[in-house]
């Protein structure tokens, strides 16, 4: 049977696919105006990084990144990835806390993107696309 072109409701939506928590979402309108909503996994992963730096400034002076990373039973490589993520902007943090990231930046992705962090926060917000919504007069 035919349909009556009155009858047809045709809704148009941006729409993209993007790697999240380990694999692909289909995602639907523009996430900007969707509610953030936090990543438990990234949010689990600041506060490893920051521990990890707990740990590494009350540590013994003779104690390697090796011993330490054995504490947290986790691989040496991993340990120093993740550590490296305790130096990121506040504003970042922050953005990563509260779920205003895009998408596809999850825990796995910012771990691999730590071996190339920059220490500039300038150049962090671009490596990872996040942009300061205050002036960046407070930057390094």
């Amino acid at each position: 049977t035919a349909q009556d072109p009155q009858d047809t409701l045709t809704l148009i939506t941006p729409i993209r696919l993007c790697h999240v928590r380990g694999g692909l979402t289909l995602v639907l309108g523009d996430r900007h105006h969707d509610e953030p909503k936090p990543d438990a996994t990234l949010v689990k992963l600041l506060k490893n990084a920051h521990a990890y730096l707990a740990r590494v400034m009350n540590a013994d002076v003779d104690m390697s990144m090796k011993a330490l990373a054995a504490q947290a039973e986790i691989s040496e490589s991993t340990f120093t990835a993740i550590l490296r993520l305790a130096w990121l902007a506040p504003d970042i943090t922050q953005a990563l806390m509260e779920g205003r990231h895009p998408p596809e930046l999850n825990a796995s992705h910012l771990v691999k993107q730590s071996r190339h962090l920059p220490l500039e926060w300038t150049e962090q917000r671009l490596l990872l696309k996040l942009t300061r919504a205050s002036s960046p007069s407070d930057d390094r």
